[in-house]
């Protein structure tokens, strides 16, 4: 494992991330090879490169840590038909003496507006070598076939985290990253280019429109007007793109938890997002959200307590398919929403059983439920839900082992003992506990992500590599308080194989990080913590939720404190 954050010397050491998606599938040039220009044109080769110094923060006041992405919305308006030649587009920003000392950290990100699009972006700092025409190009190290990023461009240090997954569906690129040394950096965002030991070489990035988003610090809010907007919001951040990301998606009422965090299960299986209605009544929003997807199915979860007659009317009006996914209560939803998971994607043989009647451990089981394709099942504190009893021995599921989250005061000894009897052995059943559910989802967080290790799969003592394991360098961050903001995060974390990890709203847990524990002596120290389990550092992360529900003082720290330059004081 490579140390990010060591000493003084490692937090000037850059941490370059290249998350090109779809970058091995050969696409078809779209149809038409020009489209309109947009209005930063002109941009086109560094020596006329966009100067986005105040959109960083780095001029003037704007783009400060904590505060939203700057966004601009740009066009790849030519590709040539011989395929040697395409639109670029270039921005620049200069980084001084202060801000290497400061441990500024940047994120630029390329988000298409549609398929078409695949976006690369390349960083070049004082010491690069002249950009390389794509077209020049070597192929990749792991596949011949594969464009690699140009050698003259900042590369990722040897053996750091190399994302193959990314935040939102769509073919999108994302680079973070901490400068070196001051002095004049570029960024050259540019269409993917099919290497000539593929199929068809030349540029396979399309013309089209993207939006580049450029921050300083590492984490993001995602937010609306209520929990309702926040999970349209966080279907847009996953699934900007209409079309194929996802052709399905999951409704639940917003008013209570239990069927949106056991559905991060179908959510996962059907590679959709999450998206939260009222019980009487479907928002406008969430209509026009569902337009927006264009997908052709919807999952409505619950009973018609949860979600009315009139809600499933409404949805089914906008021409999609409904189908209800409930039961007479929410453990027996729990385990139908299970069995159509299994419809549409393998099931992990590993559940995950929390406490029917507490939102925390359902939520930070969420995210490795919805990568997985895992169930939730739902269960008393005291006695085994017949439900979940049943699911644990339908053949359909096929479950093998279970991961309890939480600790005896929420689902007892006796329940664990009654599952391992249903699994034939105690080693078939691994428990998750915390002193509370802070801790509780630091140590999930730490396991899911198998810390200290080559993170691979991760399972339970009978079964240890029965899932995927998640990254630990993203994170999603919500309020240990309430639910509502955290419902659809849970599926955009699994998506991104990202862990969900639980603060207060209105400070930083010290479970989460310890250096913000004011407690005398601290309450927790570093390394039991999550921020400082590992030598990697937290390179991006979503804050989900408002002002009201995570306050500015939870966001504005830990957003300073991300990347690998302010974390190593």
């Amino acid at each position: 494992m490579v140390t990010l954050r060591a000493d003084a010397v490692v937090r000037v050491v850059l941490m370059l991330v290249l998350v090109l998606a779809g970058a091995g599938v050969s696409v078809a040039p779209p149809p038409a090879y020009a489209v309109a220009s947009d209005s930063f044109e002109g941009d086109d080769t560094q020596a006329t490169a966009r100067d986005v110094s105040a959109i960083l923060g780095l001029a003037g006041d704007t783009g400060w840590y904590g505060e939203p992405m700057g966004a601009q919305s740009r066009t790849f308006h030519f590709i040539d038909e011989a395929g040697v030649a395409s639109d670029e587009d270039w921005v620049r920003f200069s980084v001084s003496v202060t801000d290497i000392d400061s441990g500024y950290s940047y994120v630029f990100e390329a988000i298409p507006a549609s398929a078409a699009v695949s976006p690369v972006i390349e960083v070049y700092g004082p010491d690069s070598a002249t950009p390389a025409p794509p077209g020049s190009l070597p192929p990749g190290a792991s596949d011949p076939a594969v464009t690699g990023i140009d050698p003259n461009a900042i590369q990722p240090e040897t053996g750091s985290i190399a994302y193959n997954e990314r935040w939102s569906d769509g073919a999108s690129a994302s680079v973070s990253f901490l400068p070196r040394r001051a002095g004049a950096y570029f960024v050259r965002i540019r269409p993917y280019y099919q290497h000539a030991a593929g199929d068809d070489p030349g540029f396979r990035g399309g013309v089209g429109a993207y939006t580049l988003r450029t921050k300083t610090g590492q984490l993001s809010r995602l937010a609306g007007v209520d929990r309702i907007a926040t999970a349209i919001a966080v279907s847009r951040e996953r699934f900007p793109v209409r079309g194929p990301g996802s052709r399905a998606c999951v409704v639940a009422t917003g008013f209570a938890f239990p069927d949106a965090l056991a559905g991060s299960t179908l959510a996962g299986a059907i590679r959709g997002p999450l998206l939260l209605t009222f019980t009487d009544r479907l928002p406008a929003g969430v209509a026009a959200e569902i337009r927006r997807l264009g997908v052709n199915t919807v999952y409505v979860l619950g009973g018609t307590a949860a979600v009315s007659s009139q809600v499933r009317t409404a949805i089914a009006g906008l021409g999609v398919r409904v189908v209800p996914v409930g039961g007479r209560n929410r453990t027996e939803t729990a385990r139908l929403i299970a069995l159509e998971s299994a419809k549409h994607a393998p099931v992990a043989k590993v559940a995950f059983v929390v406490n029917a009647n507490n939102f925390p451990d359902a939520l930070v089981a969420s995210p490795m439920a919805a990568h997985n394709v895992a169930p939730i099942l739902l269960t008393g504190a005291t006695a085994l839900d017949p439900q979940t009893e049943a699911a644990l021995k339908d053949p359909r599921l096929g479950v093998t082992d279970v991961v309890i989250v939480g600790g005896t005061a929420v689902v007892s000894q006796s329940v664990q003992n009654h599952i391992a009897s249903v699994l034939g052995g105690a080693t078939r059943v691994r428990r998750i506990p915390g002193s509370s559910r802070y801790q509780t989802a630091r140590n999930f967080a730490v396991w899911a992500t198998k810390t200290q290790s080559v993170p691979v799969r991760v399972g339970t003592p009978a079964n240890p590599s029965a899932l995927e394991s998640l990254d630990f360098a993203r994170i999603g961050i919500a309020s240990g308080e309430n639910f509502p903001d955290a419902l659809a995060g849970g599926v955009l974390c699994g998506l991104a194989r990202s862990p969900i990890l639980l603060t207060h709203a209105n400070r930083v847990s010290p479970w989460l990080c310890a250096d913000f524990d004011l407690a005398t002596p601290p309450t927790v120290v570093r390394g039991r913590d999550y921020w400082f389990a590992s030598d990697l550092a937290i390179l991006r992360g979503y804050v989900l939720g408002g002002r009201v529900a995570l306050w500015n003082e939870v966001f504005l720290p830990l957003d300073l404190w991300s990347g690998p330059g302010p974390t190593d004081s």
